[in-house]
């Protein structure tokens, strides 16, 4: 009994990153099926949404955060609130213990980008914070719920995170 004790012990946190892969795997499939369809227009409020997507995250407590379309910690020393390298058409996660991996979206320069919903009740795309490129992307810190992201225009197409 103690042999299998000791060996899921050592079994157990790969088959953790393999759940962990699967779900980033499934993320970014959802993510690129929207790429390719109506983008809403945000220089007119009268388009109705773009787009959209939702992808459910469940991870366990050691994924210290999901970075779409930036890494904010490349230096890997533990902060995120410096500059954020901008790695379009990728998803980055990070482990606890420092780990990194990088998954690269099929898509031809993905965007993220940050929204917020205004006054009028509309998402629309969130510009503050890019003299350190924490708008030029998205990162989920302690990643699990569900995140809804959506297609927009504005000079562009940008894949906006809603939440």
């Amino acid at each position: 009994m103690t042999m299998v004790a000791v060996s899921w012990s050592n079994v157990a946190p790969v088959v953790e990153e393999i759940k962990i892969d699967r779900e980033i795997s499934v993320a970014a499939l959802e993510i690129e099926s929207i790429q390719n369809k109506i983008a809403r227009d945000l220089s007119d409020p009268r388009y109705s949404d773009g787009s959209i997507c939702v992808i459910e995250l469940d991870f366990p407590e050691k994924v210290r955060y999901v970075g779409l379309g930036v890494d904010p910690d490349p230096r890997n020393c533990g902060n995120i609130d410096g500059e954020w390298l901008i790695l379009n058409s990728t998803i980055v996660y990070a482990l606890e213990n420092g780990a990194k991996k990088k998954i690269f979206l099929k898509t031809d320069d993905v965007q993220f980008r940050p929204g917020f919903l205004n006054k009028n009740g509309e998402w629309v795309l969130d510009s503050d914070g890019s003299s350190r490129n924490h708008d030029m992307g998205v990162v989920i810190e302690n990643p699990s719920g569900k995140y809804y992201f959506e297609l927009v225009f504005t000079n562009r197409t940008y894949t906006m995170a809603r939440f």
